[in-house]
């Protein structure tokens, strides 16, 4: 047994050189902590021996133990070495991501997949981080780093902060001073950078200024934020909605959410700057609250409105109406120019006014895109010097020729439904039941339906051209707003009723005046159209009209009387007299002599100069000669 007891002596020194050893060697393992042998005397006995009587068997190694006591910190040239101070371990995950392993070791590098891993591929592990800096140990992701982790400095743009304020906090009625702490309740600092990357010190201050109450169940707190030596002032925020949505005024007063504008015109029009809604603000009590009083409206008796009663204005009598249209109604002339098709180089070139102050206005190919009537129509619309003597419109149209009924018994059923495609919009409708078995009938049946589809606005317009009898021709369509019209299809329902065959026409453009005493004429006289290479212009000399022109491009005139009030007389025989108001006296015309016709007296009444401002007279025959004066103002 002394040998044995020897023996156990000569093991336990080895296992204490072994722990020793491995201590020594890997005294340059990073994060290694050291060990050591703890040993226990080994006895032999029993219930029946004296314990203070007997003697050791020998040493017994009962465990290695490691000593986790805090090494240095040195420093080395790796960016993603890490060091722990204190307790705690670097989680990582096998390669095949099945095994969970904890380690002192800091020693970290990117793999390909910029994953932190370490000399093993042992990914290091990290949590999840709430708004108060808690981490998260349930929620442990590979710690991935980027790969574009420099670049342009950015400016700070937005800073969000997580905020608990005690609601024991007392409500302080000094003014603020950031220089006394009795001012205010809590103070925060961070770091803001500007477009160079600069850092500053940004400084935000709490000030509770109302405490809770039955009125106003929340606590209210003013904050000063400061960065550097500068206060920074507060600037409105968009109100949004229980779900976070922006909120717009509309035009009609109407609080709406961004997300209720979901037709493609309304997000058109919410998106442009001409028509941009209002946005809403919200303010909170703190600021220069004032109380908004309801508008008031004092109604009166509208008279002299021109609608044929003096009892004010039925505004559901009314319809939408473009500018030309409502122009032309109004006596206004203009001239219509039938342009090229569009060429992807073909750039356009409007020129008009004065001799000695013209003005070009002008679209230019881009080359991706081929340039339109409707572009120029718009163009000219938003010169200064254009809309303030005109209106430029540039409608699209097709043509369904051959239309008509059934040869045999014309029926209002003779035609079961029509379509077509609007700026890429599919208008179509069935049942289209005229009044009568007429084409008159038959335009305005699918006008009103049209309109009716395209959300009640009045721009499409039908009309019958190239009629043969009441119940064959051409329908023409038209489009005031210049979208583009396409797949037009009116199908038959009776045997013998023909749908007729779309085609469109070349694009054109319709140039009205303002002032409903400028004629035709005149208009073609003052504007040059040029469209790539080709060119129209109008020349009248001695009361003729020549147009020049090439390349196919044309011009018709759309002239309208404009009579506000006519007078008809029922004249004798001549020599005539006509005597009208002036300034500042009364004008007097007399007729020739020689020539008592009253076509002569008429053709001088007009050459009158001050005559000819205000009135037009035309003969008339009606039961006998008749001398009618319209006044034009």
């Amino acid at each position: 047994m002394s040998f044995y007891t020897a023996l156990t002596g000569l093991n336990a020194a080895t296992a204490q050189m072994g722990v020793t050893s491995n201590n020594i060697a890997n005294v340059s393992t990073t994060g290694f902590k050291r060990s050591r042998t703890d040993f226990g005397d080994i006895f032999a006995t029993s219930p029946l021996q004296k314990a203070s009587a007997t003697i050791g068997q020998g040493v017994a190694l009962k465990k290695v133990t490691q000593e986790f006591g805090q090494g240095n910190l040195v420093f080395s040239s790796n960016t993603l070495d890490l060091a722990i101070s204190g307790d705690g371990f670097f989680p990582l995950k096998s390669q095949d991501g099945f095994q969970d392993i904890f380690t002192r070791n800091g020693v970290f590098m990117m793999n390909d997949q910029y994953n932190v891993v370490n000399s093993a591929g042992q990914k290091l592990m990290a949590a999840s981080v709430d708004s108060s800096g808690k981490a998260n140990l349930d929620d442990m992701n590979v710690l991935t780093i980027p790969q574009k982790t420099t670049g342009m400095a950015m400016q700070t743009s937005k800073v969000q902060l997580g905020l608990n304020f005690p609601a024991d906090a007392s409500v302080i009625d000094k003014s603020f001073n950031r220089n006394d702490p009795t001012t205010y309740n809590k103070s925060t600092a961070l770091t803001v950078y500007d477009a160079g990357g600069n850092s500053y010190l940004a400084s935000v201050y709490y000030v509770k200024t109302q405490n809770a109450s039955q009125a106003t169940p929340n606590n209210k707190w003013q904050t000063y934020v400061y960065v550097g030596d500068k206060l920074v002032n507060a600037s409105l925020q968009q109100a949004t909605n229980t779900t976070g949505d922006v909120m717009y005024v509309n035009k009609y007063g109407e609080l709406k959410a961004k997300a209720d504008f979901k037709t493609p015109s309304e997000i058109a029009e919410l998106n442009s700057s001409f028509s941009k809604k209002t946005i809403k603000f919200s303010l909170d009590d703190l600021t220069d609250v004032r109380t908004s009083q309801p508008a008031t409206v004092n109604a009166g008796l509208a008279t002299s409105l021109g609608t044929g009663s003096n009892d004010g204005v039925d505004f559901s009598n009314y319809i939408n109406m473009n500018k030309t249209e409502l122009l032309g109604l109004q006596g206004s002339s203009g001239v219509t120019y039938t342009l090229k098709t569009p060429a992807l180089n073909d750039g356009f070139t409007v020129t008009f006014g004065p001799a000695g102050a013209r003005v070009p206005v002008s679209v230019d190919p881009d080359g991706t895109k081929a340039p339109t009537a409707l572009d120029i129509a718009t163009a000219l619309n938003k010169n200064a010097s254009f809309a303030a003597s005109y209106v430029a419109q540039a409608p699209s149209s097709t043509v369904i020729a051959g239309v008509k009924f059934a040869t045999a018994g014309a029926a209002v059923g003779d035609f079961k439904s029509f379509s077509m495609t609007l700026n890429g919009k599919t208008l179509s409708f069935s049942n289209i039941a005229p009044s009568t078995a007429t084409m008159t009938d038959l335009a305005a049946a699918i006008q009103a339906r049209l309109r009716n589809e395209d959300n009640g606005n009045t721009d499409l317009s039908v009309k019958v051209v190239n009629s043969t009898s009441s119940t064959a021709g051409d329908l023409q369509i038209v489009d005031a707003a210049g979208r583009t019209v396409s797949a037009v299809s009116l199908l038959n329902q009776a045997a013998t009723a023909v749908g007729g065959a779309a085609s469109y026409p070349n694009p054109t453009l319709k140039i009205t005046a303002i002032d409903p005493n400028l004629s035709s004429v005149s208009i073609e006289n003052e504007f040059v159209i040029k469209q790539g290479s080709d060119s129209i212009s109008a020349a009248t000399v001695a009361g003729v009209t020549t147009v020049t022109t090439s390349g196919g491009l044309a011009v018709a005139a759309d002239s309208t009387p404009y009579p506000r009030s006519v007078a008809s007389y029922t004249m004798g025989t001549g020599p005539y007299k006509a005597t009208f108001h002036g300034q500042p006296t009364d004008i007097t015309v007399a007729g020739d002599t020689t020539d008592t016709s009253i076509a002569g007296f008429v053709a001088k009444l007009n050459a009158n100069e001050a005559f000819s401002e205000i009135y037009e007279t035309q003969q008339e025959y009606k039961r006998g000669e008749t001398k009618t004066i319209k006044n034009n103002l």
